[in-house]
């Protein structure tokens, strides 16, 4: 480990500090005083007084201190290890940094268990378990001890995305989606010899068993289960990242939740930060300016953010008797502005991203339309199919209200899969899907089965794979409308119907408009 304190240390000493700009040496300490334990600190703990050496010998050059020569440090290095939309200068923090590569290795042997290392490693620590529940076990090597440290990271930022429940413990693993804790909070009862979640799931219908949910769980985590999808493959249960939407561990994500401030400091912090400490309590205007004065526009885009969320958490408190903790307001304000970025990617496409209107199929080709319809008031997600032939005429269609009520993203994929389904019932071999969601058309083409609805995409995806020919498309709403109708006639009725071999009266007129 020496080595390595010695190696940035030459790398230092070689430089002419007074010879360059305060962005030349920014370049230099980024590009190679911090890239030289790169390698190592993938692979081993670096002890933590070792990382504060390798900083402070970082540090002193860049405020030119020489020797023993004494310079006044005008910031703290915490405050330029941030970002610099946050006000720093982005340098590392190496214990952080050590301990994200670490669990990248750890998250390696978590995702990839038919490589050649993670067998090895369940041969020596974990042989009759997994990774996540391993001991550090009987005179262990160096390496797997750093990656067992890395396994902490890993343990308190994932959690399960259920398929079938046959691997989730009801009582002692996370797999609620609940931030925070992940887990369940009602106090356990007596249930089964194994008490796994997939006790709680009916694998005939694919449903939750609701009565007895109903007995085990608190009402509010009750909702909060019938609010997780079940794909209809009820695939295997496999774990993923709450960092982000995608569930794919990332080290830059992890730096930064492990040098991030804790939450019952934020307050102090933030009104310390803008100079708002021991003054008048300010009104939103005056904040605002503040924080414009003291920060840059990303922080004055959080607190307009955070006081929505404040706001709608206080109408929830004031209106419906419910509220949520602070953390996960914050939460919730964060994954907003996540949201609508990724929201403006997808409206930055233009027109020749999709058809520009419904067309027939090929002769022998079937087209499925699918649509859903999301709710912001609580009330049930529901999703409408149709499908029709090369001559436009209707082949079968449904309207269905979901047991719960979904996301977007949730709900479209389940239209998509019920769609699939339907032509599988109906014995069809070539076909084309339609929808109107284009981030599920791309994970479906990119077999992107990661995130919180990966298994509907890795059910869909392996659904298609028993057809002989079969493409999906994204398709403008304005001509997805037989579909969008249906779907909404099930949201406003509480209906769930199937037809076949006819017209549903309700989009008879839209579809003579498809036809002409």
């Amino acid at each position: 480990m020496v080595e390595v304190k010695e190696k940035v240390r030459r790398k230092l000493a070689g430089w002419k500090g007074k010879l360059l700009s305060i962005g030349g040496k920014e370049i230099l300490i980024k590009a190679v005083a911090q890239a030289v334990p790169t390698y190592t600190m993938s692979c081993f703990l670096i002890p933590k007084g070792l990382c504060e050496e390798i900083e402070g010998m970082i540090r002193n050059f860049w405020w030119g201190q020489r020797k023993e020569e004494k310079k006044i440090a005008w910031v703290s290095w915490e405050k330029m290890c941030r970002a610099k939309a946050d006000g720093g200068l982005g340098f590392r923090n190496f214990h952080a940094f050590n301990l994200a590569m670490l669990a990248k290795q750890g998250w390696r042997l978590l995702s990839n268990p038919k490589s050649l290392c993670a067998k090895v490693y369940k041969a020596r620590y974990y042989t009759n378990g997994d990774i996540l529940n391993s001991k550090l076990g009987c005179n262990p090597s160096y390496t797997w001890r750093s990656i067992f440290k890395g396994l902490e990271v890993v343990q308190k930022g994932s959690r399960w995305r259920v398929g079938n429940g046959r691997l989730i413990h009801i009582w002692e693993d996370k797999w609620l989606p609940t931030p925070t804790t992940y887990k369940v909070i009602s106090p356990p009862r007596p249930f089964d010899d194994f008490p796994m979640v997939s006790a709680l799931i009916d694998v005939d219908t694919k449903r939750w068993k609701v009565d007895t949910l109903k007995s085990l769980f608190l009402p509010f985590e009750v909702e909060t289960i019938l609010n997780i999808p079940l794909s209809y493959s009820l695939l295997e249960d496999k774990i993923i990242w709450v960092g982000n939407k995608r569930g794919e561990f990332l080290v830059k994500v992890r730096i930064v939740a492990l040098t991030v401030i804790s939450p019952s400091d934020r307050d102090v912090v933030l009104r310390r930060r803008y100079g708002v400490c021991g003054a008048e309590p300010l009104d939103f205007s005056d904040l605002a300016l503040k924080f414009l004065e003291a920060s840059n526009p990303k922080d004055l885009e959080i607190l307009v953010v955070a006081a929505w969320a404040i706001w709608h958490n206080r109408n929830l408190k004031v209106f419906e008797s419910d509220s949520q903790g602070a953390e996960q307001t914050w939460d919730l304000a964060i994954s907003m502005i996540y949201d609508f970025k990724e929201a403006e990617k997808f409206c930055s496409l233009g027109p020749a991203a999709c058809d520009i209107c419904w067309r027939k199929p090929p002769d022998g080709v079937f087209k499925i339309n699918s649509d859903g319809a999301a709710a912001d008031d609580g009330r049930r997600s529901s999703i409408g199919v149709i499908i029709r032939d090369f001559r436009g005429q209707v082949v079968a269609a449904l309207c269905r209200v979901l047991p719960s009520c979904f996301t977007v993203d949730e709900t479209e994929g389940l239209a998509i899969e019920a769609g699939i389904l339907l032509a599988k019932e109906l014995d069809l071999n070539q076909i084309i899907i339609e929808s109107d969601s284009l981030s599920t058309v791309q994970r479906i083409l990119s077999k992107d089965c990661s995130g919180g609805f990966g298994h509907i995409v890795n059910g869909i995806v392996s659904f298609l794979d028993g057809f002989m020919s079969w493409q999906i498309r994204h398709l403008k709403r304005d001509f997805n409308r037989v579909a969008h109708e249906l779907a909404r006639f099930a949201h406003c009725n509480n209906v769930c119907q199937v037809w076949r071999g006819v017209s549903p009266p309700v989009v008879r007129k839209l579809l003579h408009l498809d036809g002409l």
